[in-house]
């Protein structure tokens, strides 16, 4: 299956038999980027039309019946705006903006239920994680920074308790 996309609608193609099969249109207006793969479904940000959803993640199966928001993280129209960085197998790892939280690390295993935020690292409503990331291994290696530091190492396995610095290398 291979991902389309216009400014009205998202299409699957069936490379097998060239068939086309649209998976929702007409109340959406913007394009997804950077789908990632997670547990045998597609992962991807697309933005809603309406004042209720604004720009959030969303999972698709390839089917119609499969695809849905995985929360609305940021309700509202303005939308949480997620930046997917990497995916294991089983889990995707992606940044989110929110009012609380401001844009931090997030992860889903491509269900509603598992799409929670992995760590605040910089409390009330500022940023935290930012720039690159890559895997190594199953962890995630991104930049981040606290209330208390610049830009550092970091990594994390998608749990809080997993998430350390990995080193302080602008003391």
């Amino acid at each position: 299956m291979q991902t389309t996309n216009s400014a009205s609608a998202l299409s699957a193609f069936d490379l097998a038999t060239g068939s086309v099969e649209t998976l929702f249109g007409a109340s959406v207006n913007q394009a997804y980027f950077d789908p990632l793969r997670v547990a045998g479904r597609v992962v991807f940000q697309w933005s809603g039309n309406s004042a209720t959803r604004g720009s959030e993640p969303w999972v698709t199966d390839g089917t119609p019946a499969g695809t849905q928001p995985l929360g609305n993280l940021n309700p509202g129209g303005a939308g949480s705006f997620p930046d997917f960085l990497a995916a294991t197998p089983s889990l995707a790892f992606f940044t989110a903006i929110t009012p609380t939280e401001g844009r931090e690390l997030w992860t889903t295993d491509g269900t509603c239920a598992g799409t929670r935020l992995v760590i605040d690292l910089a409390p009330g409503g500022n940023s935290g994680p930012v720039g690159r990331a890559a895997l190594a291994g199953s962890r995630l290696v991104f930049a981040g920074s606290t209330d208390s530091n610049d830009l550092e190492p970091w990594s994390t396995d998608g749990t809080a308790a997993g998430t350390f610095q990995l080193a302080d290398v602008q003391p």
